[in-house]
C-alpha cells in the first residue's frame, strides 16, 4: 500500500567544510553563513543514504551528510529528534542551470573513487563531477543536427553505472562512462521529427530500475511514457496522453519511476490532482491489461492500475517523488 506522507518535521543544518582539505583548483565552496535568497530545485539521496545531493535557482549543487541522528534509535514516538541537527557540506557552483543530476549507482562515501555524480546543465556536455572536490572527471558529448553540441535535458546511469543515457528531444544518447566524447550509440524514440509514431518531445526523465536494468523508462513533456530495451535499441512501448483524456495525464511528464516490487510504474506530471500508476507488465500489450476505470463523461484510463492524489493543477513547476525501499511509502511535494 502506498501511503502519502503530510507532515516531516524540519530540520536545521549549519553548513560548513564537509572534507579537511582544500584544493584551490578546484570549484567547491564553504558554505559558513545562511543565505535565503534562494530555493531548492530537486534532492537527490546518494545509493549508500549517507550523502543528500541539492541543486538550487542559484545554478549550485551542493552535498549534504546525512544528519548522525538519523543513525540512533529512534524516539518513543517512532521519529528521531532533528531539531538541533546539523550536517556538513560542500557545494559548487554551475556556470548554467542545472537540468538534471544522477548518483553513480554504486556510489559509497568510504570509496572516493565512486563519489561522482553525472550533471546536465544549458549549453554544456554532460559532465561527471567529484563530489569530493566538485572537479569535472570527465565528459560526455551530445551532438545535434549539423554537429552542433547540444544539452541534454535528462541523464541517468546504467545500473551497473557503465553507462550514462541522456535524454534529448526524440533521442536517447549512451555514453560509455570510461570513454569521454560523443555516444556510444543513440536511439530514436520516433521515426522522424514529423512523424506521430513513437515518443515525441523533449525527454525530461529518465530512469533504468534495477528489477529490470535492462530497460530504459523515459517520460517526455509532450505527455507521454516510454519503455526502452537497452540491449538491443528496441521500442517496448509507447503510451501517451489520449485526446478523450485517456492514458497519461497532465501536460507533460516530469518524473518517471518503476517501483520496488516490479511491476508498477509511477508517473508524476505537471497540472494534474493525481500522480498515475501503470502495470509495466500490459504496457506493450496494447489491450492495458489493468483495471479498465471510468471516469467522467465515458472515459476510460485503459492502462491505468492505480493513483496517488496529490495537487499540481496550475503549476508548471517539476513537483517530484521519493519512494521508500520496500515500496510501501511516497514521499512528494504539492504546490
Amino acid at each position: 500500500m502506498i501511503q502519502k506522507i503530510s507532515q516531516t518535521s524540519a530540520a536545521t543544518f549549519s553548513p560548513r567544510s564537509r572534507h579537511h582539505h582544500n584544493d584551490s583548483n578546484t570549484s567547491t565552496t564553504t558554505t559558513t553563513t545562511h543565505n535565503t535568497n534562494y530555493h531548492i530545485n530537486s534532492t537527490l539521496f546518494s545509493p549508500d543514504g549517507t550523502c543528500l545531493l541539492l541543486t538550487t535557482s542559484t545554478r549550485s549543487i551542493g552535498i549534504l551528510d546525512t544528519p548522525q541522528q538519523l543513525y540512533a534509535p529512534p524516539l518513543q514516538t517512532g521519529e528521531h529528534d532533528l531539531r538541533n541537527a546539523s550536517c556538513v557540506s560542500v557545494s559548487f557552483h554551475s556556470p548554467e542551470p542545472i537540468y538534471s543530476t544522477a548518483w553513480f549507482p554504486s556510489m559509497r562515501s568510504l570509496e572516493p573513487d565512486s563519489c561522482v555524480i553525472a550533471v546536465a546543465s544549458r549549453d554544456h556536455p554532460v559532465q561527471l563531477i567529484d563530489a569530493y572536490s566538485g572537479k569535472v572527471r570527465a565528459a560526455y558529448t551530445a551532438i545535434a543536427k549539423g554537429d552542433v553540441v547540444t544539452a541534454p535535458h535528462s541523464v541517468a546511469f546504467s545500473c551497473d553505472g557503465g553507462t550514462i543515457y541522456a535524454g534529448l528531444e526524440g533521442k536517447i544518447h549512451s555514453f560509455d562512462v570510461s570513454v569521454q566524447g560523443p555516444p556510444i550509440s543513440i536511439l530514436s524514440t520516433t521515426p522522424t521529427r514529423k512523424s506521430r509514431l513513437g515518443q515525441k518531445g523533449i525527454l525530461s526523465h529518465l530512469s533504468s530500475p534495477p528489477t529490470h536494468p535492462h530497460l530504459l523508462i523515459a517520460g517526455s513533456f509532450s505527455k507521454s511514457v516510454g519503455v526502452y530495451d537497452t540491449q538491443c535499441a528496441e521500442t517496448v512501448a509507447v503510451i501517451s496522453g489520449a485526446a478523450d483524456g485517456g492514458g497519461v495525464s497532465g501536460s507533460g511528464v516530469t518524473q518517471v519511476e518503476v517501483l520496488p516490487d516490479g511491476v508498477r510504474v509511477l508517473v508524476a506530471s505537471r497540472g494534474t490532482r493525481a500522480m498515475q500508476l501503470f502495470d509495466l507488465r500490459y504496457l506493450g500489450s496494447g489491450g492495458g491489461g489493468g483495471q479498465k476505470r471510468r471516469n467522467g463523461g465515458g472515459r476510460r484510463d485503459e492502462f491505468v492500475v492505480g493513483e496517488i492524489e496529490r495537487d499540481a493543477v496550475g503549476t508548471n513547476q517539476r513537483l517530484s517523488y521519493s519512494v521508500s525501499g520496500d515500496g510501501r511509502v511516497v514521499c512528494f511535494g504539492d504546490k
